[in-house]
């Protein structure tokens, strides 16, 4: 071949789409395997190649750390985010060199929704890379998604999740007799059975009043985790306490409860209520009094 000054000008490029093309799809099994959590894997070939197991979840606790609503299937609402966070193997490796990762979420119609370009620079120590989307009922359909992994132009691993639509009290308990709050002024140590206390408590150094919720047949639900809040009231109808109540999906209580004191030094005479909230979505309330 004669060797002209266009060629050697053309030598660079050639020899770099011959490293690319050396380092796609062929360095990795075809066959993808699925690994514990549902990671859909495509392993290297070589026993030292990167790989990653990706993790889903709904938000990080600040104090320690560690992952909230992990699984692979989320609720639409506002303020809420799906997380992902992948795990990869054999990174410590590959440190002479800086590395390239991007995130793609795809919805249900097999589009890309979002992508995120994630460079590692040499000798960093980092072993793990997350990327996170928004799930606002303004931007999100229900339906089945994914979000895949690629390291340089391979694809390497990915996961999918499903989207539950927004929750809507209306409609979920259209066909079904909507659960309702039942107050008790103490539990029977014996039986485990509540005292009825109807809708009248006393003001007392040790009352309390307690609030009990039967969700019915869990599986209703569906096999997704369940963001429950109570709130109490009094007169002024500012809530003075709340508690918020995680259920997982592999959770199978069908029964939360809530509590407060009646002490004299708490509570005051006068009308009261609690309200329990599904999703931030309003599903029963139940009115009392205090009296002395």
């Amino acid at each position: 071949m004669k060797i002209t000054k266009k060629t050697i000008l053309l030598m660079p490029f050639l020899i770099s789409l011959l490293f690319l093309a050396g380092t796609g799809c062929g360095s990795r099994d075809e066959k993808p395997v699925t690994l514990a959590g549902s990671t859909i894997s495509y392993p290297p070939k070589k026993a030292d190649g990167v790989s990653a197991k990706i993790s889903l979840f709904r938000k990080i606790d600040r104090k320690s750390g560690k992952r909230i609503g992990e699984g692979r299937v989320f609720t639409i609402m506002e303020k809420s985010r799906v997380h992902a966070k992948a795990d990869i193997q054999n990174l410590s490796l590959k440190r002479e060199r800086e590395l390239l990762f991007h995130f793609n979420w795809v919805g249900p119609n097999g589009k890309s929704l979002f992508k995120k370009r994630i460079i590692i620079l040499a000798n960093d120590s980092l072993l793990d890379i997350s990327s996170t989307i928004s799930i606002l009922p303004a931007t999100r359909q229900p339906g089945n998604y994914k979000i895949q992994l690629y390291f340089f132009r391979e694809l390497i691993a990915e996961k999918n999740f499903e989207l539950f639509p927004e929750f809507s009290p209306a409609s979920f308990y259209r066909d079904k007799n909507q659960p309702q709050i039942v107050l008790l002024k103490k539990a029977d140590r014996k039986t485990g059975n509540g005292i009825d206390g109807d809708a009248v408590f006393e003001i007392g150094k040790k009352e309390k009043v307690h609030a009990l919720f039967n969700l019915g047949d869990r599986m209703d639900y569906g096999a997704r985790e369940l963001l429950f809040r109570f709130e109490w009231y009094g007169e002024d109808t500012i809530a003075f306490y709340r508690k918020r109540i995680r259920l997982s999906a592999g959770d199978p209580s069908s029964t939360i409860t809530s509590s407060i004191s009646t002490a004299p030094g708490k509570r005051k005479e006068g009308k009261y209520s609690v309200k329990l909230f599904l999703f931030n979505k309003q599903i029963a309330e139940k009115k009392f009094v205090l009296l002395k």
